[in-house]
């Protein structure tokens, strides 16, 4: 939510935001905008990027990486939040989260075919030496967002 701050007279306004249907986008264009860019939300250091949702895929929206092998899902809507927005956010975190190295492996590949593998791609990002087959997935971050634009 954004609101609007009258510091002299000590009120707050909730600011209406507009949707992003009001300016022609749909989620998938703000799906796309946040994937291409996510080193502006999150410095490139933090995350590495290993899927994007497929249409007709019961996947999140986006999937992320750090150097300790966590696991960020991140779910976008573009409309008000409900509670059946939040059950499928926990349901990404029980299909994924029970993923080992080889199934985040494959599925990276999907999306970054030109990339060798998952542990080379989390080596060269982050500037460690991993080897073999690591433990990830040890701690699940799930995000949801709902999103106006202000």
């Amino acid at each position: 939510m954004i609101f609007n701050l009258n510091r002299k007279q000590y009120e707050i306004n909730r600011r209406k935001g507009l949707k992003l249907f009001d300016i022609g986008w749909k989620e998938e264009d703000f799906q796309k905008m946040i994937y291409e860019n996510l080193e502006v939300l999150l410095p490139e250091d933090e995350l590495l990027l290993i899927m994007q949702s497929r249409r007709w895929q019961e996947e999140p929206d986006l999937m992320a990486i750090d150097k300790n092998g966590e696991l960020y899902i991140f779910e976008l809507k573009s409309w008000e939040s409900l509670d059946v927005n939040l059950l499928q956010v926990m349901r990404y975190g029980q299909i994924y989260g029970q993923y080992q190295y080889d199934d985040l492996n494959e599925l990276f590949l999907k999306f970054f075919p030109n990339e060798n593998s998952l542990i080379n791609a989390l080596n060269s990002r982050f500037n460690s030496n991993l080897k073999g087959c690591i433990t990830f997935c040890r701690f699940k971050q799930l995000y949801f967002s709902q999103y106006r634009l202000g």
